[in-house]
């Protein structure tokens, strides 16, 4: 499939000397096309004459078409009108009156063009007609020998379409070339260039059979139907409906009206995908919905089928019925297969798939969103996959049997909005540590003694009750006659320098820091580590407090966790769940997923930043 979205063709359309408004579009057509200033001058000539025969309502006269054949003649000008004319059908009428005034190579590349037109209206047999007149015109017209190459590809006469491909002098390195050279043995290998022929010609191999076709190992119907469709979806017109299914993605979804009552939530729900994560996903995703859900593997079969081995022609149709599917991985045979169980088809039992680069990329437990089609002898083989995480599996499940590609591939590369973190009394995370001169150390220390917990060493802390049990607010330490006060949001920092204040009057600020925890954590991220623990690790082991604190916060959100209504538990909370024998096996689902998820990580990532999944159990008495 197109590994990246396909440029958007620019049309031309010029009936005089481009204008300085104009200058856009026709450097664009320059770029994309490769044409130079001559080029584009030659070609803006072809198609002003166009517009001029439209504008006048009539037929040019005989010497204006047959000057016009020699610029349609130019190599450059006709492979960019083969583009222009699934774009320009109305080119057709005028094309042809071209055609009939040109002579020899150029009437070779008119020909050519007019096939491109013939294919781009659906005449399959008119197309191949024009394509041998352009080799009867001119035998050396590449771009008649590779469009031919392309028919004798979709026919399996895959040794006809390797010799147009090299009588065009297409490079060997190129895909469909290379493809087809590994289906076309040569006709006698290991033979040396100036050795007589194995024929018995009496000629040297190189003078006559040096690179003719010899056995075509056919290739398995599924793979030649999947390459066949991998050219169908180059095709212009294909290719404006998979941009058209990337325009859609990329769009912004409109904010509900709940979601307009907050500024940031709006922007974070009108985001749109990330491109990065849409230039990973879209290689699997948009050809995907191309042919399956805008119509393109049936516009295949209606305009191609006839066209095909019949074995291909009934795959195809059996394709049109698969679905998307979610599979999970039940057991890997590195190097050599895998065992899956389709999720939304669970009595369908284990799958076994013969795919060695699949096999290499995935562990059990991994859950992949894939289109699974047979192959006609009672195998299948998977489309390329896309990992989803376990923990989103309900509702990727949903998304997938709705069978909307659109929406699956806007929730998989539209990042989440970021956690709000918050501390135990549900304020904003926000790390201030403000130092301040104290007129009077020693008063300052006795009053906070009576305010504030006393510690010991000068450390003052402010402590509350809730959820059964102590929490800490922050602290105030005195060393000398400067104080230094430690708090994580704004709210607790103001009540703790009010305390400070009256304990110290006339008390002078000397410096006050303030950041965000995820503006520490970006920070930490972003600054070059020597090989050793992460930089995670290296925040937490340096800054006990912030460690403290995130574990603190952590701890509280998994006992509120046991006690929230969970989706994926069919609207019960952990602790009913865990109190039901049915929604019991979901719940220890729900924590295996979990328990997954650490593994993946690794043992030094495992925990930091997300829910324990041991603590939970004994928590749930499981």
């Amino acid at each position: 499939m197109p590994r990246q979205r396909i440029s958007t063709i620019p049309v031309v359309h010029p009936i005089q000397e481009p204008q300085p408004q104009e200058e856009d579009i026709f450097s664009r057509a320059a770029e994309f096309y490769d044409l130079s200033a001559e080029d584009l001058k030659t070609l803006g000539v072809v198609l002003g004459s166009f517009e001029l025969e439209k504008r006048q309502g009539e037929s040019l006269d005989a010497s204006t078409y047959a000057g016009l054949s020699k610029l349609v003649g130019v190599d450059a000008v006709a492979r960019t009108l083969v583009r222009q004319v699934w774009y320009l059908p109305e080119l057709e009428p005028y094309l042809e009156r071209i055609a009939k005034a040109a002579e020899s190579a150029d009437a070779a590349r008119a020909a050519a063009v007019l096939a491109v037109c013939a294919e781009a209206r659906g005449d399959i047999q008119a197309c191949e007609q024009l394509l041998h007149s352009a080799l009867e015109a001119a035998p050396t017209c590449d771009l008649a020998l590779m469009d031919l190459a392309r028919r004798e590809t979709i026919r399996g006469q895959y040794d006809d379409a390797l010799d147009h491909l090299r009588a065009a002098g297409v490079p060997a390195d190129d895909f469909e070339r290379a493809w087809l050279e590994g289906i076309v043995r040569p006709a006698f290998p290991a033979t040396g260039r100036n050795d007589p022929c194995p024929c018995g010609s009496g000629r040297k191999y190189k003078h006559c059979h040096l690179g003719r076709s010899g056995e075509v190992a056919a290739p398995d119907a599924h793979l030649a139907l999947s390459h066949k469709l991998d050219i169908w979806l180059t095709r212009p017109d294909a290719a404006r409906v998979i941009n058209a299914v990337y325009d859609d993605i990329s769009a912004p979804p409109k904010p509900t009206r709940a979601q307009r009552s907050g500024a940031a939530v709006a922007a974070a729900a009108t985001a749109g995908p990330d491109p990065e994560l849409l230039e990973h996903v879209g290689p699997v995703l948009l050809p995907d919905i191309a042919l399956y859900e805008r119509g393109e593997l049936e516009r295949f079969i209606a305009i191609e089928g006839p066209q095909l081995p019949a074995e291909e022609m009934r795959l195809a149709e059996r394709w049109l019925d698969t679905r998307r599917t979610l599979v999970e991985v039940e057991s890997v045979r590195r190097s050599k297969g895998l065992t899956i169980r389709d999720m939304l088809a669970p009595d369908d039992g284990p799958i076994h798939l013969a795919d060695v680069s699949l096999s290499m990329s995935v562990a059990p437990l991994d859950l992949l969103c894939l289109r699974l089609t047979p192959d006609g002898r009672g195998a299948r083989y998977p489309s390329d996959a896309l990992g989803i995480p376990r923990d989103r599996r309900s509702y990727a499940a949903d998304l997938i049997r709705f069978g909307d590609g659109v929406a699956l591939a806007r929730w998989i590369t539209t990042p989440a909005p970021p956690p709000v973190i918050q501390n135990t009394e549900g304020e904003p995370i926000a790390l201030i540590k403000a130092t301040y001169r104290l007129p009077d150390p020693e008063v300052a220390a006795a009053v906070l003694a009576v305010k504030l917990r006393d510690e010991g060493e000068g450390r003052f802390v402010e402590w509350y009750e809730g959820h059964g049990r102590e929490w800490i607010r922050g602290s105030i330490t005195i060393s000398g006659d400067v104080a230094t006060l430690d708090t994580n949001s704004a709210k607790r920092a103001a009540r703790l320098e009010r305390t400070l204040m009256r304990a110290a009057p006339g008390a002078r600020l000397i410096k006050r820091e303030e950041s965000g925890l995820e503006e520490i954590l970006a920070e930490s991220r972003s600054a070059p580590r020597p090989a050793g623990p992460s930089s995670g690790e290296e925040l937490l082991a340096s800054n006990p407090e912030i460690a403290a604190m995130m574990a603190e916060a952590m701890r509280d959100f998994e006992d509120h966790w046991l006690d929230e209504s969970i989706p994926a538990l069919g609207g019960l909370t952990p602790r009913e769940a865990a109190a039901d024998t049915n929604a019991r096996r979901e719940l220890d689902a729900l924590l295996k997923d979990m328990e997954w998820s650490d593994r993946r990580a690794g043992p030094r990532q495992s925990h930091q930043g997300g829910m324990n999944p041991a603590r939970l159990r004994k928590l749930l008495g499981l």
